[in-house]
């Protein structure tokens, strides 16, 4: 190694205490073509992916992610478990590369990178000889990161199938598994009774304590958008302390950061900045670029609420900078503060820009609210007024209590 370093065939890179040696690309692509004309480059490619499904495994084996440290060290080698899971699909190859995928839930889950993981499930998926428990889980994985890139409808299909595989086996942390990513996907699509259910049986027949501070933080939320903050605190609490006790870094982003909607909604405002404050420097730490946006929405609802109005549009624009499309609540926050600042023309582009979209669930009804504030700003009492009584009607179906959104549905003047 130090004789081709000498020759500047290999270049080292330093990063605190490690050294990393990186190819040229014309020795790359010199070296693949030898081996090319020796007929080894499955072999190789065949081992390179078993070291990178060791090296994530061994990386995640003490604390299953949850500092930022073991987040940061397969992050290190992405390069190389990219060019593991691209050139896997087609090949025998991939059931071996779709058990990366499944050890890369974690990373990925911490540094929201839903897309990405989307990506290469929906490549391995189909093409790997797995037995069927490996498979639940990897589909349950696969329909969590397509539920969070708002795809409910194809989230579901993949989770049934999960769900389908995992019935007849007896494993009970699969089972709960599938059945916690479930109760999320009834809370995107606005089933919240449902997922209120679901999420709370699934806390109870939880089999260790870091699954059911999972069960807890979404059964917070589920009770949050139902309308009941102070037990969403209590759920939420009761996640975090788990997480803490862990050193559950992401955990502790996700938790602190739901805690301190809760707290905005039981309007304990000063104790939910702080909250929110907390949860950004796990977020930081993690390079989480889910949660700094969703707090950073908290603090401008806070400011909102005050009639700090350029600090609440400021927090939104910061959020709606993260958004990789028009589906998020930034676009719904910001258009909001805008019409209390009596920009409606900005206000309505926002939301159809959002509409366009094509979302659906706990969004949707969140821009729906607004709109009819909307409306009765552009002077359109009557259209208000219809479509107040259908957001009611959804939101009562659906039993969407969510405060921050549905005091728009009784505002005087459109109730009559």
């Amino acid at each position: 190694m130090a004789d081709l370093v000498n020759r500047n065939l290999v270049t080292v890179q330093t990063d605190g205490a490690t050294r990393r040696f990186v190819l040229l690309e014309t020795v790359r692509d010199y070296a693949l073509a030898r081996l090319t004309e020796a007929d080894e480059v499955e072999e190789l490619r065949a081992g390179h992916l078993l070291w990178c499904l060791s090296l994530v495994r061994t990386i995640g084996a003490p604390d299953d992610f949850a500092a930022a440290e073991s987040v940061a060290a397969v992050f290190a080698e992405w390069p190389n478990i990219l060019a593991a899971l691209e050139r896997a699909p087609g090949t025998s190859r991939a059931t071996d590369a779709l058990r990366l995928a499944v050890e890369m839930h974690v990373p990925w889950l911490a540094r929201a990178w839903f897309r990405e993981a989307q990506r290469h499930y929906a490549a391995l998926t189909g093409s790997a000889d797995i037995a069927a428990h490996e498979l639940a889980q990897a589909l349950s994985h696969y329909g969590f990161h397509t539920l969070m890139t708002g795809d409910l409808e194809s989230a579901a299909v993949q989770l049934a199938k999960a769900g389908e595989l995992a019935a007849p086996l007896d494993d009970p942390e699969l089972a709960q598994t599938v059945r916690y990513y479930q109760g999320i996907v009834d809370i995107e699509r606005c089933r919240l009774p449902e997922a209120v259910e679901r999420l709370r049986e699934g806390e109870r027949l939880a089999v260790r304590d870091t699954q059911g501070s999972s069960f807890a933080d979404a059964l917070g939320t589920a009770l949050l958008y139902s309308g009941d903050p102070a037990e969403a605190l209590a759920a939420y609490q009761r996640s975090c302390e788990v997480d803490a006790a862990h050193e559950d870094e992401h955990g502790l982003s996700r938790g602190l950061s739901n805690q301190a909607k809760a707290l905005l909604g039981l309007g304990r405002v000063d104790e939910a900045l702080a909250t929110a404050e907390e949860s950004d420097r796990y977020a930081r730490r993690l390079d989480d670029r889910q949660i700094l946006p969703l707090n950073d929405l908290t603090r401008a609802a806070a400011a909102l609420a005050s009639g700090s109005l350029d600090a609440a549009e400021s927090y939104c624009r910061a959020a709606l900078a993260h958004e990789e499309d028009a589906t998020g609540l930034a676009r719904v926050d910001l258009a909001d503060v805008l019409l209390a600042k009596g920009d409606t023309a900005a206000a309505r582009v926002l939301l159809d820009e959002f509409f366009a979209a094509a979302p659906g669930g706990v969004p949707l009804l969140a821009a729906r609210a607004v709109s009819v504030t909307l409306r009765h700003a552009e002077g359109d009492d009557a259209g208000a007024r219809s479509l107040l009584d259908g957001v009611r009607a959804e939101c009562a179906a659906a039993g969407f209590g969510w405060r921050r959104y549905t005091d728009r549905l009784v505002r005087p003047g459109l109730s009559a």
